[in-house]
């Protein structure tokens, strides 16, 4: 038979275009790309046309089909479960070594109250009177360097509150040491002193 436009109109699909079926089967006859060019008032067998119009309402698959992952084999039945290689890893965390200590917390209006006490007033002086008003760390004094001396507790007090009122735990810091101490070292400045006399001047202070 003779293939004519008016047959290859009558081959298309219902959207008017033709399937990928179809034009790849008809490259594959043809030998070109342009293959609807080629067909026209080529002399073809019945059975290639029957098969072209077939093709219409057939889809080209492209590659291999994708195989389902750990698909589930009809020996199963319902019993399936998921092989190892399927389950993601969970990733286990390391336990903690060690346990930090509770900080005790002080706070403002703690603070406030404290430093206006009496108690802190008295020892305040002490500490200023035995280490003659002078950073122990910088060695810098008022009088000589025009700055402010602060009496510091080398274990903070906002960690240790129960060594508040504890001379041994007192130095003397200007403002820019202590500020830079802060609450982050506990280093003892104090010059080597005789522990006799330290204890003294604690049974002095009750």
């Amino acid at each position: 038979m003779i293939v004519n436009e008016e047959l290859l109109k009558s081959a298309r699909t219902k959207k008017g275009g033709y399937s990928s079926a179809q034009i790849k089967f008809a490259q594959d006859y043809t030998g070109k790309p342009a293959w609807l060019k080629s067909l026209v008032g080529l002399n073809v067998s019945d059975l290639f046309w029957s098969e072209f119009i077939k093709l219409r309402s057939s889809k080209v698959k492209q590659g291999q089909p994708k195989k389902p992952i750990n698909a589930m084999s009809k020996s199963d039945g319902w019993e399936w479960k998921p092989k190892a290689i399927d389950i993601p890893v969970i990733k286990k965390l390391k336990p903690k070594t060690g346990k930090k200590a509770k900080r005790k917390l002080v706070t403002k209006l703690d603070n406030a109250n404290f430093y206006l006490s009496d108690e802190w007033r008295a020892i305040r002086v002490r500490v200023l009177e035995k280490y003659e008003c002078k950073c122990m760390m910088c060695g810098r004094s008022p009088r000589m360097h025009n700055i402010v001396i602060h009496v510091d507790h080398i274990k903070p007090r906002s960690k240790h509150p129960e060594l508040s009122l504890e001379i041994t735990n007192l130095q003397l810091l200007c403002e820019d040491c202590n500020k830079g101490k802060s609450n982050r070292y506990d280093t003892d400045w104090r010059p080597d002193l005789d522990e006799i006399n330290i204890v003294l001047d604690a049974m002095r202070l009750i």
